[in-house]
C-alpha cells in the first residue's frame, strides 16, 4: 500500500494478477391466482490471484398482484452463502412495488417501480425507476432510467440508464452507471429466457 494515499492505492510493482467473480443461479416460481412464490439456489465463487473461495446460498420471495396494474413483493436473499474464514454473502431483504401506467398486455409499456433494500452490515438503500417502450406481437424495445440513494459513501452515480430488447421469451437488458473511482462507467448486460 502507498502511504501517500492513506493505503487506498498500491505502489506499482510491475507485477500483474487476475480476479474473477462468478455467480450461477437457478430459480423456480409457482403462481396461484394473484400470488407467486419463488425460490432460488445460487453458487458464488470469488478469486483474486492465488486465493479463491466459493459458497452456496438461497433466496426466497413472495409477490402479490393488485389487479393487473400493480404488484407488491418481498424477498430475502443470500440465505447461507458462507465462504469460510468469516466471509459470506450479505443477507439482504427487499420490499418493492411496481405500478403500470398502461395495460401490461398492450403494445405500449409504461411503468414505475420502487424498492427498499436492507443489507446486512450496510445502510438502507431506496431506489425508484421508470420504464417505457413498445412491445407489439412479442417483439419490443424498452428504455429505462433509475435513481438510487447511496446508502453509504460511494463514488457511484445515483443515476443509471439502460434499455432492453424482447423477442418472444428471450430478453436482452443493458444498464450503464457512472463510477468516478474508475474514471469511467460500469456496464451491466443480462440475458434471460423464460419458457
Amino acid at each position: 500500500p502507498d502511504p501517500a494515499s492513506g493505503g487506498r492505492r498500491g505502489v506499482p510493482t510491475g507485477a500483474s494478477f487476475t480476479a474473477a467473480d462468478v455467480l450461477g443461479l437457478s430459480s423456480l416460481v409457482y403462481r396461484f391466482k394473484l400470488f407467486a412464490v419463488g425460490a432460488s439456489a445460487k453458487y458464488a465463487r470469488q478469486s483474486i490471484a492465488d486465493w479463491s473461495a466459493d459458497a452456496w446460498a438461497a433466496d426466497v420471495g413472495l409477490t402479490v398482484a393488485v389487479f393487473d396494474l400493480a404488484a407488491i413483493g418481498a424477498a430475502v436473499q443470500n440465505i447461507g452463502g458462507h465462504f469460510g474464514n468469516g466471509a459470506s454473502l450479505p443477507t439482504r431483504t427487499r420490499i418493492g412495488m411496481v405500478l403500470n401506467f398502461t395495460d401490461p398486455q398492450g403494445a405500449f409499456r409504461a411503468l414505475s417501480s420502487f424498492e427498499g433494500r436492507w443489507t446486512e452490515r450496510a445502510a438502507a438503500v431506496f431506489a425508484v425507476g421508470l420504464e417505457m417502450g413498445v412491445h407489439p406481437s412479442g417483439i419490443g424495445v424498452l428504455g429505462r432510467v433509475g435513481f438510487q440513494t447511496p446508502g453509504e459513501p460511494t463514488d457511484r452515480s445515483p443515476w443509471s440508464i439502460g434499455g432492453g430488447v424482447v423477442v418472444g421469451s428471450l430478453r436482452l437488458d443493458y444498464a450503464y452507471g457512472d463510477f468516478d473511482l474508475l474514471g469511467s462507467g460500469t456496464h451491466r448486460v443480462g440475458l434471460r429466457w423464460r419458457p
